[in-house]
């Protein structure tokens, strides 16, 4: 499948061994099968561009109205946000991407992830509700590497994805 992705970073080699560590203690516990496959897939993101503004408080010593753009980053299969706050460095590649039976949300649900996610952020930064403006959504491709435990086949299969691009964003 041709795909814009961020490039891998991270050779095979060393992920076998966290892989093969099932990659801590949590993944101890919940993982019983030797490691059987690690393979590269890739990953939906979805990057949604919020432009905001927030009033100023009715007090005597008010902040000014301030905004800006926030710029959120969506992973499609858990629905979990992050601020980008590194650029993105996009290729394209030819790969596999992962599904593995599970559900994978469309653009209309992670734009209403990401507001959610920058409204309690901008809630926490300025103590007022902000508006958005024109939202931009992108779609993009993040590399895993994906070691599977036991059987890869089926809705059964136990896996632990290790981030193979070395991008952290915050949470």
């Amino acid at each position: 499948m041709d795909m814009m992705a961020t490039p891998v970073a991270l050779a095979r080699e060393k992920v076998v061994r966290r892989a093969e560590g099932k990659g801590g203690l949590l993944g101890r516990l919940f993982v019983r099968k030797p490691l059987t496959e690690l393979r590269l897939e890739y990953v939906r993101f979805y990057m949604c561009s919020l432009p905001y503004a927030v009033e100023a408080r009715r007090f005597p010593f008010r902040r000014h109205e301030t905004g800006g753009v926030m710029n959120v980053a969506v992973n499609a299969l858990y629905g979990s946000c992050a601020v980008k706050d590194a650029e993105l460095v996009l290729a394209p590649v030819q790969g596999e991407h992962f599904q593995n039976g599970c559900f994978e949300m469309e653009d209309r649900e992670a734009v209403e992830a990401a507001v959610n996610f920058a409204r309690r952020i901008i809630m926490r930064m300025c103590r007022n509700l902000p508006t958005f403006g024109e939202i931009g959504v992108e779609t993009f491709f993040r590399p895993y590497w994906m070691a599977y435990y036991g059987s890869a086949e089926g809705k059964e299969a136990k896996y632990l994805p290790f981030e193979a691009d070395g991008l952290t964003f915050k949470r």
